[in-house]
C-alpha cells in the first residue's frame, strides 16, 4: 500500500528528493512490470539500447552498475554474507578495478575486500535466511549456493574510467569507455520446482531455454555507468548507498550537497530507536527521522539529506497546516536476532489524530482550486469549456453556464475540472481558514494480529462502506455500521523502510537496527533486506498465491482470482480457469489451495482477452490507494 503522504510538487531544478525516490524504486525495475519468464531476468539489467537518451536509458545505466555491484544477482550476496575485516583500495578507481576483477573471476573474498564494510556488515544479518527461506519455498534449488551461482557470467572489455572526487572521502568513479556482457543460462541455473515451473509455464514454446546475452556500452548512457566509493580508514571502498544517491543527484542535474550532513543520533535500545523515528515522522520532523540512520550505512542518506529535505518538509508542512496530527501509542515491540544487529517489530500499536479532510477516497476524486483563480469546466462530449469567474461558487451543474468554444482564450491562470456525463460538475476542494474544519478524525488499532480502522481511517484508504474495495479484497471486513472496517494477518506488502516505499494501512513494516559505539540507529540497508525476507515468510505462512510473491510466480493472486470468478457459472469457463476453481452446484465458489502455475496465468491472460474482446468488466487486480486530491 502506498504512503498517504501527497504528492509533491517539483520544479526542474528543486525536485531531488522525487528523483531520489525514483532513483531507489529503479531498484525494482529488476522485476519486470509483467510477469516475465524467468530467463529473461538475468540480463536484464545490462540490455543495450540504441535510442537516444532516455529515463529507461538512464535506468539501464544504474541496473548495470548495480549488475556489476552485485554480480549479476550472483556474487555480491556472497559478500553481504560475511564480516569484514580490512580490505579495500588505495584509490576509488583501483578499488573499481578490483570489483570488476573479483566478478569475473567469481572471486568472493575479492569481491568482499571492495564493498563498504559498513554496508556488507548491516545485510549478512538476513541474507542466509533469505536464501533458505527461498529454497524452502522451492524457488531455489537446495543446489544453490553463495559459493558461486550457476548459470550466470559477467565479463568486461576495454574498460577505461575516469576520477570525480567529491569530497576528501568520496569519489565517483565513472566508465569511459569499454562494455559489459551478461550471459545467463536458464539451463544452468539452479532453480527450485516452483520457480521452474513459472519458467516453463511463461516459456514460449516447448524448446529448451538457450543462454542469452546482452551487452552494454558502459560510457554511452545517460549518465555513463558510475560507482561512488567511500574511504573508510585510509582505504576506499565500492559504495551501493553513495552511488543510488549520485545517480539520483546526477538525475536531478544539482550540485553535490554543500550544507553540513544531518548529524546521527542514536538511542538506548533498539526499541527507542524504531519508536524514535516512528515519532519523527509522524512529527513532521524528517530532519529527525533521517537522523536515526546508523553512522556508515546511512552516512550517504544523511549527507545527501539537505539536497532533498527542504523540498519534503515543505510539503509535509502544508499538510500539517491543513489537518494533519497523528501519532503512535501503545506499541508492542518484539525484537528478533543478537549481537548488534535486532530486528524489531511492532507487533501491536494505536495511530490517532486528525488528516486533511480531504485525504478522504470514499468519494469522487476531487481537485484542488485556488478561491482567487476562475475555473474552467471542460464539457463532457468535448465541444468546449465553461467559464466560472473568480470568487463565485462552482455550481452543482452546467446548467445555465454558456458553452466557450475551443478558439476562445482562456484565463492565463485558472481552475481546472470537468463536467459528468449527466451534467454535473466534478467539485473543486478549496483551503479552509479553519484547519479544524477541515480536519478529520482517524484511529487505527492492531493488536492480536488484527488491524481495525475507524470510519476516518477507512475513508482514507478508500475502504469506506460503499467502496469497490469490499469486493476486491474480501478479507476487509466491516466492523458494525459506522464505517469501521478490521482484517487479521499479516498484509504488509513488500515496503521497506516507510521512507523509501511506505506500509501497509494495516500493519508497521519491520524495521532493522544496528549498534555502533554503544549506541542503537535504524539500519536502512538491513531493513530493505528484512522486508524481502518478511515477505517470504508471509508467503510461508500463507502460501505463494495468498502472497505479495503471487504476482510474480502466479502473474495473479487468489484474492483478484476470486473475486473476478466466484459466483460465475463454472460451465462457462476457459479450459485453465475450470482446472483452478471449486464450486457449488455449478457456481465457481473458490480457487483451489494449490492450482497449477500455467492454468492461474492462462485463466488471469483469458480473463482480460475476453474483457477487452467482449467489453466486460476487466478482471480485478489489486491496486496502491492514493488518498489526495489531483494536483
Amino acid at each position: 500500500m502506498t504512503a498517504i503522504l501527497p504528492p509533491t510538487d517539483h520544479g526542474t531544478g528543486d525536485d531531488f528528493e522525487a528523483r531520489l525516490g525514483v532513483a531507489l524504486h529503479r531498484l525494482a525495475d529488476q522485476a519486470p512490470a509483467t510477469v516475465r519468464a524467468a530467463d529473461e531476468l538475468g540480463v536484464l539489467a545490462l540490455h543495450a539500447r540504441d535510442e537516444r537518451p532516455s529515463p529507461r536509458r538512464r535506468a539501464a545505466g544504474i541496473g548495470g552498475t548495480l549488475a556489476l555491484l552485485a554480480g549479476a544477482a550472483g556474487i555480491g550476496v556472497v559478500a553481504f554474507n560475511a564480516a569484514s575485516d580490512g580490505g579495500g583500495a588505495g584509490t576509488p578507481e583501483e578499488a573499481v578495478v578490483l570489483l570488476l576483477d573479483a566478478i569475473e573471476h567469481e572471486d568472493v573474498l575479492a569481491v568482499l575486500d571492495v564493498v563498504d564494510p559498513a554496508e556488507v556488515d548491516s545485510l549478512k544479518a538476513v541474507v542466509d535466511d533469505i536464501t533458505t527461506t527461498a529454497q524452502q519455498l522451492e524457488l531455489l534449488d537446495e543446489s544453490f549456493s553463495l559459493d558461486g551461482i550457476a548459470g550466470v557470467d559477467i565479463a568486461t572489455d576495454g574498460v577505461t574510467f575516469r576520477t570525480d572526487t567529491l569530497d576528501a572521502d568520496l569519489a565517483v568513479v565513472t566508465a569511459t569507455t569499454g562494455t559489459a556482457t551478461a550471459t545467463f543460462d536458464p539451463a544452468a541455473f539452479p532453480y527450485g520446482d516452483i520457480l521452474a515451473e513459472a519458467t516453463d509455464a511463461t516459456a514460449a514454446s516447448d524448446d529448451p531455454a538457450s543462454p542469452t546475452s546482452a551487452t552494454l556500452d558502459l560510457a554511452t548512457g545517460d549518465p555513463a555507468v558510475m560507482v561512488a566509493t567511500v574511504e573508510r580508514d585510509g582505504r576506499w571502498y565500492v559504495s551501493i548507498s553513495y552511488t543510488i544517491a549520485e545517480y539520483a543527484r546526477r538525475d536531478a542535474g544539482v550540485d553535490a550537497p554543500s550544507a553540513p550532513a544531518v548529524e546521527p543520533v542514536g538511542f538506548d535500545s533498539p526499541e527507542a530507536a524504531v519508536q524514535g523515528m516512528y515519532d519523527r515522522l509522524l512529527a513532521g520532523d524528517l530532519t529527525g527521522a533521517v537522523a536515526t540512520a546508523a553512522p556508515g550505512e546511512g552516512d550517504a542518506l544523511r549527507r545527501y539529506a539537505p539536497l532533498w529535505l527542504p523540498g519534503a518538509q515543505e510539503t509535509l508542512d502544508r499538510e500539517i497546516a491543513g489537518g494533519l496530527a497523528v501519532h503512535l501509542d501503545q506499541v508492542g515491540f518484539t525484537v528478533t536476532g543478537d549481537g548488534a544487529h535486532r530486528t524489531v517489530h511492532a507487533d501491536s500499536f494505536v495511530i490517532s489524530g486528525t488528516v486533511p479532510a480531504d485525504w478522504s477516497s470514499t468519494s469522487d476524486l476531487q481537485m484542488e482550486g485556488d478561491p482567487t483563480l476562475p475555473t474552467i469546466v471542460y464539457s463532457f462530449a468535448g465541444e468546449g469549456w465553461y467559464l466560472i469567474p473568480a470568487g463565485s461558487p462552482v455550481p452543482a451543474t452546467v446548467d445555465g453556464l454558456e458553452l466557450q468554444p475551443w478558439s476562445a482564450t482562456p484565463p492565463d491562470e485558472a481552475n481546472y475540472t470537468t463536467e459528468n456525463e449527466d451534467g454535473t460538475i466534478i467539485p473543486l476542494l478549496f483551503p479552509s481558514d479553519d484547519p479544524a474544519a477541515a480536519s478529520m478524525a482517524v484511529h487505527v488499532e492492531r493488536a492480536d494480529g488484527c488491524t481495525t480502522l475507524d470510519a476516518g481511517a477507512a475513508a482514507v484508504f478508500g475502504f469506506g462502506p460503499d467502496a469497490a474495495w469490499d469486493d476486491a479484497l474480501p478479507e476487509i471486513q466491516p466492523v458494525g455500521d459506522d464505517g469501521s472496517v478490521r482484517v487479521c494477518g499479516s498484509t504488509n506488502l513488500l515496503g521497506g523502510i516507510i521512507l523509501i516505499a511506505g506500509a501497509s494501512p494495516f500493519e508497521l513494516p519491520a524495521v532493522a537496527t544496528v549498534e555502533v559505539d554503544g549506541r542503537w540507529y535504524v539500519s536502512p540497508l538491513g531493513t530493505v533486506a528484512t522486508s524481502i525476507l518478511d515477505a517470504l515468510r508471509n508467503a510461508q505462512e500463507t502460501g505463494i498465491l495468498d502472497s505479495p510473491l503471487g504476482w510474480l510466480i502466479y502473474g495473479t493472486s487468489r484474492t483478484s482470482l476470486e473475486a473476478s470468478l466466484v459466483g460465475r457459472p463454472i460451465d462457462g469457463l476457459s479450459t485453465e480457469c475450470a482446472a483452478i476453481v471449486t464450486s457449488t452446484d455449478g457456481t465457481v465458489s473458490g480457487i483451489v489451495e494449490q492450482p497449477g502455475i500455467a492454468d492461474a496465468r492462462t485463466c488471469q491472460e483469458t480473463m482480460w482477452s475476453s474483457a477487452i474482446d467482449e467489453g466486460a468488466p476487466a478482471p480485478v487486480i489489486e491496486t496502491e490507494t492514493v488518498a489526495t486530491a489531483v494536483p
